[in-house]
């Protein structure tokens, strides 16, 4: 009987503990180039890496999945992976600058 307690107290510790997702928009168009990375952040998600987006983002989802949790709780926190996907931006090609004219003309 002690058993089952305790498998139904982990089993509900796990059950309740929160797997979380954040979606920022930036407003621009999204395209449909999505490429997913991690992200590493150190000390319970105090001190991070520098993680720069691969693309102009229209749409950063940041994510901790079971297996990040997992990590997180057996390094007690020193260690938290985020699972990051990036929606690229649909930005058309810039304009090229019209280069300067033809110099003067020297009269002849």
């Amino acid at each position: 009987m002690m058993k089952l307690k305790m498998c139904v107290s982990v089993v509900s510790f796990l059950g309740l503990t929160a797997c979380y997702r954040v979606t920022t928009r930036t407003g621009l168009p999204p395209s449909a180039d999505v490429r997913a990375s991690r992200a590493d952040m150190f000390i319970g998600g105090l001190v991070g890496t520098d993680e720069s987006a691969p693309c102009p983002p229209a749409i950063v989802e940041t994510q901790q999945t079971p297996v990040d949790w997992l990590i997180a709780a057996f390094t007690f926190g020193l260690w938290t992976p985020y699972t990051l996907t990036v929606t690229c931006a649909a930005v058309p090609m810039p304009m090229p600058m019209p280069g300067p004219g033809p110099g003067p003309v020297a009269a002849q």
